[in-house]
């Protein structure tokens, strides 16, 4: 009985740390990114383990593409997560393209625009012009969804 309690008491801090999210309700857009952390395999099969990092700071969702394939990372109770990716070909930075982050209430929470990673960082609107202008070049050679500029630089 006293392990049980002791037990308890350990795990108790770590549930009342983790943030409840309400992803039915947008509160903004965040930015997104993915480092490469190792990669490796041999034909038919490449995997690579991957850091998925959002601007906010809990409660947000990472869309990326690993070549035309989509992927989405849910950030609960941080702003990163390490995963595991496989594909066909060899993993590289080069078929990695982040789409888009959006950050959510947490529960109870009313919805607030939280500021991008751009205005955090400080970002020059020109260098999000010139990713955009790469992220369209990269949609239309795929034939995939479009996102506007305002969805993807919002300043």
């Amino acid at each position: 009985m006293p392990m049980l309690l002791g037990a308890i008491a350990v795990l108790l801090p770590l549930s009342a740390t983790a943030a409840e999210c309400d992803f039915d309700k947008p509160a903004g857009s965040c930015t997104g990114s993915i480092r490469i952390l190792s990669s490796g395999g041999s034909k038919p099969s490449y995997s690579a383990e991957i850091q998925v990092s959002s601007s906010a700071p809990s409660c947000s969702k990472v869309e990326y593409y690993l070549d035309n394939t989509p992927n989405t990372t849910i950030l609960r109770s941080g702003n990163s997560e390490q995963e595991s990716l496989f594909g066909t070909k060899p993993i590289s930075r080069d078929n990695i393209q982040v789409a888009g982050c959006t950050a959510y209430a947490s529960v109870g929470e009313a919805p607030q625009q939280q500021p991008t990673g751009a205005q955090q960082a400080g970002e020059d609107p020109m260098e999000c012009l010139k990713r955009f202008k790469v992220y369209l070049a990269y949609q239309k050679k795929h034939h995939l969804d479009y996102m506007g500029l305002m969805q993807y630089c919002p300043l």
